[in-house]
């Protein structure tokens, strides 16, 4: 009875395993999508979109007398439009960690985070190729350097997390 309670349990293991693999990876590929749909769209629309954003995002700060100020030039939308490709890289180095977790064993994890550095910075020269075919837009070598900067971020954060959620599991 305990032989067939042990079975059981490793293949439920094993079947959330799986499922953990294809979720993590299905949520990187989506997550790449995405950053190439952004990217995909011309100068124009582009400019509209973060425009707009950060229109919504002065009207709320308008009236707060230390914000104010500061959100209303050009250069503070400019900083705005590169947090936003800092934090879509940032997501992006989070789940390529997650998914260096699921694909690489245990015995080779000092390569996960490199690995998932590397593969961030090449999808972000590739990103940045990708824009030099869209009307309006330009591939930066600088741009490819804040989204490195994203990519690290995000690996760091998730790196804490889980250490953090180990050490929990240890002491308690």
């Amino acid at each position: 009875m305990i032989e067939n309670e042990k079975e059981e349990r490793h293949r439920y293991v094993m079947k959330a395993k799986t499922y953990r693999v294809y979720i993590v990876t299905l949520l990187t590929v989506l997550w790449m999508g995405i950053i190439f749909f952004f990217s995909s769209q011309p100068a124009v629309e582009s400019a509209s979109l973060s425009g707009g954003l950060f229109q919504k995002i002065q009207e709320f700060v308008i009236d707060i007398p230390v914000m104010g100020p500061i959100f209303s030039g050009g250069f503070t939308e400019h900083l705005l439009r590169k947090a936003a490709h800092m934090t879509e890289f940032a997501i992006l180095g989070v789940l390529l960690v997650l998914c260096m977790r699921e694909y690489i064993p245990e015995q080779w994890k000092i390569f996960r985070l490199p690995l998932a550095f590397v593969a961030g910075i090449l999808y972000a020269c590739t990103d940045e190729f990708h824009q030099r075919f869209v009307p309006g837009r330009s591939g930066e070598l600088k741009d490819v350097m804040i989204d490195s900067v994203g990519v690290f971020m995000g690996i760091l954060l998730i790196s804490v997390i889980l250490a953090c959620v180990k050490w929990k599991k240890e002491v308690y």
